[in-house]
């Protein structure tokens, strides 16, 4: 992920959703762990997430929801 806007948006509403607030430094965490994939990658599987997760995602969440549709596309 590349987009910091959109990365920051996603996370606010995650935060929002869960009334959770996260430290910089684990933000920084889920940053890291999600640069290797693109921005598209990420949008969708923070949509995904959005709409059905009960629980505050892991970054390995987001993570399996991106390598389920790059399963799937492929």
């Amino acid at each position: 992920m590349k987009n910091e806007t959109e990365f920051a948006a996603a996370m606010e509403t995650f935060m929002e959703m869960f009334e959770k607030k996260l430290s910089k430094k684990i933000i920084k965490i889920y940053w890291q762990a999600l640069k290797p994939y693109t921005d598209e990658e990420c949008e969708y599987a923070f949509k995904d997430v959005f709409s059905t997760a009960r629980f505050f995602p892991k970054p390995a969440d987001i993570i399996e929801k991106i390598k389920d549709r790059i399963t799937y596309i492929n």
